[in-house]
C-alpha cells in the first residue's frame, strides 16, 4: 500500500511539473516566432532544422528549470540554504548526484549541435558551469538549498553531453550537421536569449 500512495505521489509530481514546464514554455513560443521573424526580416533567415532543434531546446530548458523549484508557488525568502561540503551527494545521496548529471547531458548535446562556437569542450564546459551557477544563486530565494555538488554534478553532465555529441557527430555526414548550426548571427546572443527569458518567465510568472 505504501509503495502504491509512492508511486501515486510521484505520478502527481511529475504531472505538475510537465504542466508547470508545458505552460511557461507556451508563453516562449510567440517570442521565438517573433524572434524568427525578425531574423528573416533583416535577411538573417535560419535553416529549418536550426529553428526546430531550437523550440526542443527551448522546452527542455523550461523542463529543467522547472525541476529545479525555481518560481512556482514558493515566495521568495531570505536567507538561504547552502551546503558547501563537496561531494557530500556522492556518499549520502548518489542517486540525486546521478541524476543531475543524466538531466544536464542534453544541455552539453545541444550547445554544439545548434552554434558553431560551442564545438569545443571548454566553450560547453564554461557555458554548462555558468547555467548551473545560475540555477543555484535563484535556489538561494526560497526555491531550494544551494549546493556545491549540483553545480559539480551538472556541469559533468554537460561534458558528457558534449563528448556523446562527438560521438554522433562521427556518423552524420556533414551536411546534416551544417543544417543544424546557426549562420550568420551571433551565437552566443541566442543562447543568452533562451536561458534569459527561460529564467525569467519561470522566476517571475506564476504558473499554476
Amino acid at each position: 500500500m505504501t509503495s502504491i500512495r509512492m508511486g501515486a505521489v510521484r505520478m502527481i509530481a511529475i504531472k505538475y511539473l510537465l504542466s508547470r514546464a508545458s505552460a511557461g514554455y507556451a508563453l516562449m513560443v510567440p517570442i521565438l516566432i517573433m524572434y524568427y521573424l525578425l531574423l528573416a526580416k533583416f535577411r538573417k533567415m535560419q535553416k529549418p532544422l536550426h529553428i526546430a532543434a531550437v523550440f526542443l531546446f527551448s522546452f527542455y530548458l523550461f523542463s529543467v528549470i522547472t525541476g529545479t523549484g525555481i518560481g512556482g508557488t514558493a515566495p521568495f525568502s531570505f536567507p538561504p540554504i547552502i551546503k558547501w561540503i563537496p561531494f557530500d551527494d556522492i556518499f549520502n545521496a548518489p542517486m540525486h548526484f546521478f541524476l543531475n548529471i543524466v538531466v544536464f547531458a542534453p544541455f552539453g548535446f545541444f550547445l554544439p549541435l545548434l552554434y558553431r562556437r560551442y564545438c569545443n569542450i571548454r566553450a560547453v564546459a564554461i557555458t554548462g558551469f555558468l547555467f548551473s551557477l545560475c540555477i543555484e544563486l535563484l535556489q538561494m530565494f526560497g526555491w531550494g538549498a544551494t549546493e556545491i555538488d549540483d553545480l559539480a554534478a551538472n556541469t559533468l553532465g554537460v561534458c558528457l553531453g558534449y563528448f556523446a555529441y562527438r560521438l554522433i557527430k562521427k556518423g552524420l555526414h556533414m551536411g546534416i550537421e551544417k543544417q543544424f548550426q546557426a549562420v550568420d548571427f551571433n551565437d552566443t546572443f541566442e543562447l543568452i536569449l533562451l536561458a534569459a527569458c527561460t529564467f525569467l518567465i519561470m522566476a517571475f510568472v506564476r504558473i499554476q
